[in-house]
């Protein structure tokens, strides 16, 4: 047909180079020069653009509140390693910040791919291609983008360097903050960790000048950081009788002052389905998924209930399974529920939700967040894809929706995750000349990690939490290493992991210089059966690295193989589940 065209003069075939027509279609925005810096920004970007010249090895952690302008930071050290003829890679925590990152760096930078796993393969092939060949100057993309083949890395920035997401924990387990350190290590040239709430690892490191401490104080243009006001859903009515855990008087008055001014509103729930669990009121049994020790989700538009880490799923019952009830409650609450919920509040408002259920297609991410920024959405309902790094300053309102659950998981970064959490989230509120506004809906207003991320404060609560870990001999001041002993036989599990436990206890007599050591377990994971596998685990604290890889070698080199059941070995572990 195209031929044919062509034939009869409707079209015209012109030939132009590959990588031309590819750079001229990502292209699409007018390039921006660079803009006003304040003095923190000048003064901060200097030291880093003068490392980038010097051309040596510098690891910077850049800790600047949300909304500082960590950003043009970047992209000043980033133009800068463009001029001096070599590249670039920005690594981000989510997928969902690839679109808002790539737009804009589009505006400063004209050769940029992206590479990611929701890139068609054709898409992912040719950006890796150009990438090795060296016509790329920057490279954007999650933790796998540590890998990609810049000829002439020139400069290593990890945006929200803080992220668990950098971390990958099937096989192989590496984290990619950690991997970007050492390669910008072996090249011999900067790299910069960004974060308004940097991870205890790097904040003790910059303690102990191994990092180089920089610091963005105060809001670009001396914006205000937004009031955060702590809604006790012990005592505060819901906005209906319906809506009880779920939407606050409180909240919903805050919603309308925000949306009656024009702007937009981001709440935020962690939880994706509709009913987190299903319970039989009769023998208060719950619905569980047959392959984990889990609780299945019920997702309405689908009408299933889902597990959410084997990815089983069934038709709900009608009756217990158990004592055969006819009634079956459901109960909790996830974003689906919450997205209907607030379009029975606000039924004149547009509502969209974000979550790993609404974003399966390829350039969902960007659809979104494009319509959102464009003012198209009033309000966004969403898991942590909205809760960090989007710059939109037209939201007058944050809400965060049930903080708890995180601060209950049996993990010694439990309160540090819900700091940073609530942290990212709130900062997402008051970027624009409009005041903005949190709500922290919760049950326990006076734990520390929500109070002080209500009161934007991460040097208190650093400074009192690091105490607890260094009482406990936790990182940072060990290395940390987690082996997984699993089988679809909970006998073998059990007796090889006690086997195991002794081997261990043993070999630390036998390894000299070891320093100060502890050995947790061997016990049942807190989430003891997963995927149909039984899981037993044992965690290893050690002064230094070398000496965890020594008593794992020497243990398990004394252990017999079973057929069917699986050791893993973790490194630095961020999931004790």
């Amino acid at each position: 047909m195209v031929n044919r065209l062509v034939e009869t003069d409707w079209l015209i075939k012109t030939a132009i180079d590959e990588d031309q027509a590819f750079f001229g279609a990502l292209q699409t925005i007018p390039l921006d020069p660079s803009i006003h810096l304040n003095d923190e920004q000048i003064s901060v970007s200097k030291t880093i653009t003068d490392q980038v010249h010097l051309g040596k090895f510098c690891t910077f952690l850049l800790h600047g509140v949300t909304g500082s302008g960590k950003t043009e930071v970047y992209l000043e050290a980033i133009e800068a390693t463009i001029k001096n003829g070599r590249q670039a890679i920005i690594m981000v925590p989510e997928i969902s910040l690839t679109p808002q990152t790539v737009y804009r760096f589009k505006k400063r930078f004209s050769k940029i791919v992206v590479l990611h796993s929701n890139l068609r393969e054709a898409e992912r092939g040719k950006n890796w291609k150009l990438v090795a060949e060296g016509k790329v100057d920057v490279v954007i993309g999650p933790r796998s983008t540590v890998f990609a083949p810049c000829p002439n890395l020139g400069l290593i920035v990890i945006d929200e360097e803080h992220e668990n997401s950098f971390k990958q924990d099937n096989t192989p387990r590496y984290h990619g903050r950690d991997i970007a350190v050492k390669r910008a290590r072996m090249l011999d040239i900067p790299i910069v960790l960004g974060s308004a709430t940097p991870s205890f690892e790097s904040w003790h490191n910059a303690c102990k000048n191994n990092y180089k401490m920089l610091t963005l104080s105060k809001r670009v243009r001396d914006l205000p950081m937004p009031p955060v006001y702590l809604v006790d859903m012990k005592t505060s009515p819901p906005a209906s009788p319906t809506l009880r855990g779920m939407i606050s008087e409180d909240l919903q008055k805050g919603m309308k002052r925000a949306l009656s001014q024009n702007g937009q509103v981001m709440l935020f729930l962690n939880r994706r389905g509709f009913h987190t669990f299903i319970q039989c009121p009769t023998c208060k049994t719950v619905e569980n998924c047959k392959h984990c020790d889990l609780a299945m989700t019920f997702h309405k538009r689908k009408n299933i209930l889902l597990c959410h880490h084997c990815g089983d799923e069934k038709k709900p019952a009608t009756r217990c399974e158990t004592c055969k009830t006819e009634t079956i409650q459901f109960k909790g609450m996830g974003t689906e529920k919450l997205e209907e919920e607030i379009a029975k509040l606000f039924p004149d408002k547009v509502i969209r939700r974000m979550d790993s259920d609404s974003t399966t297609k390829p350039g969902s991410h960007e659809y979104i967040l494009n319509a959102f920024r464009e003012g198209l959405i009033n309000i966004l309902v969403g898991t942590q894809m909205i809760a960090k790094g989007l710059d939109f300053p037209n939201v007058l309102l944050v809400g965060v929706i049930n903080p708890d659950t995180g601060i209950h998981i049996p993990d010694f970064r439990a309160s540090e995750r819900t700091f940073q959490l609530l942290s990212q989230v709130a900062g997402r509120t008051g970027r624009g000349d409009k005041p903005g506004m949190v709500y922290f809906q919760t049950y326990y207003p006076e734990h520390p990690a929500i109070v002080s991320a209500a009161k934007h404060d991460f040097i208190s609560f650093v400074d009192e939490e690091i105490k607890h870990r260094q009482s406990l001999f936790f990182p940072p001041f060990c290395r940390l290493a987690r082996i997984v002993i699993r089988s679809k036989s909970a006998e073998a599990a059990a007796t090889f992991s006690d086997e195991l436990g002794e081997q261990l206890r043993l070999a630390t007599t036998e390894i000299k210089g070891s320093g100060k050591l502890k050995i947790l377990g061997p016990t049942e994971a807190p989430v003891f059966k997963l995927k149909e596998y039984h899981r037993f685990h044992v965690q290893l604290h050690a002064e230094k690295h070398t000496v965890l890889h020594q008593l794992i070698q020497v243990a398990l080199g004394k252990m017999k193989p079973i057929s069917g059941l699986e050791v893993i070995v973790d490194i630095d572990p961020y999931n004790l589940l």
